[in-house]
């Protein structure tokens, strides 16, 4: 029930941003989500070998993503480790 309802409170708000400022309900959706597709975008396009060893990425209005290349690629090859196991068997 809680999850409708909020669907629907954020529903609303998308359409009254959307009347405000002479914009679809599925124009304000696609800019709210460009950002995120933005950042996947961008992520996926970085070599691991070529961040520092730290880095941060400030996001506007979310936060700050951090990185830390070797915590990074432990994560990734132990991901690969599991999902090898899985195909092995």
């Amino acid at each position: 029930m809680k999850n409708k309802t909020h669907e629907r409170k954020v529903q609303q708000l998308i359409h009254r941003i959307g009347l405000k400022h002479n914009l679809t309900d599925k124009q304000v959706e696609e800019i709210i989500n460009s950002q995120y597709e933005f950042i996947k975008e961008k992520i996926i396009e970085i070599d691991i070998n070529d961040v520092e060893i730290k880095s941060n990425f400030l996001l506007k209005y979310l936060g700050k993503l951090y990185i830390d290349r070797d915590k990074l690629k432990s994560k990734i090859e132990s991901y690969e480790r599991r999902h090898a196991d899985k195909h092995e068997s």
